[in-house]
């Protein structure tokens, strides 16, 4: 969104001599002053609608000099770079049943979990006594087209499940689900052993989807939410 807010400057002297256009376009908000007896104009851009109403206030509220609008400028981008920060960490401070003081960060809109999860090699290996039996299964891991961090999630586990030689392959689909879904056509130890892996790598595991369409093939959808708060 881009605003514009027109001033009439107040003349400072009669006798005073013209001067060149002042011009400064820097950050989101920028003030042009041209000439004597003229206007100034703040321009400003990726506005949101509320803060423009804000920044209405603030210009009304100036006065109709050069010197004000200059330092108006400075604030609006301050306002502006506050606005389009919504991750950043606000400190906290509250009283515990001691009495004492404790600080702490409250983070804003955090990151989806599914960008920071890993899976260690180590705690990829600890699954082997259990998966290991099966091993040259072929799995398919499956994630919705459009959920990016799912897929990364998925080929995580994919490269878990080929250094305990399964056979992983990656599938993407129309549909999403909640949590991570294991797909098999029949119950048994297959079933069991998958997802009480996927529980140790830190996964919410969903109920499963038994159908005999499946046949033979194992299908581990990751869908949303796939990370244990």
């Amino acid at each position: 969104m881009k605003c514009s807010f027109l001033f009439a400057l107040v003349t400072v002297s009669a006798f005073s001599q013209s001067k060149s256009p002042v011009v400064q376009q820097a950050g989101n908000c920028a003030v042009n002053i041209s000439g004597n007896h003229n206007t100034a104009t703040i321009t400003c851009t990726g506005v949101d609608p509320t803060l423009a109403k804000q920044i209405q206030l603030m210009l009304n509220l100036a006065k109709a000099d050069a010197k004000a609008i200059r330092d108006l400028t400075s604030k609006i981008a301050a306002l502006i770079k506050e606005q389009q920060n919504p991750r950043e960490l606000i400190s906290v401070t509250s009283n515990n049943q001691q009495g004492g003081i404790t600080a702490g960060k409250v983070e804003i809109n955090p990151a989806p979990l599914e960008q920071s999860w890993q899976l260690s090699i180590a705690k990829c290996d600890e699954s082997a006594q259990s998966l290991g039996v099966f091993k040259g299964t072929v799995i398919s891991l499956g994630v919705n087209i459009t959920n990016d961090n799912g897929s990364r999630v998925a080929k995580i586990l994919a490269n878990c499940f080929k250094r305990l030689e399964w056979t992983p392959g990656m599938s993407y689909l129309p549909d999403d689900a909640d949590g991570v879904v294991v797909g098999m056509s029949k119950d048994g130890p297959m079933l069991d052993a998958i997802q009480s892996a996927l529980r140790s790598f830190g996964l919410r595991v969903g109920r499963p989807d038994i159908r005999p369409e499946h046949r033979d093939q194992v299908l581990v959808i990751v869908g949303r939410n796939p990370i244990v708060n």
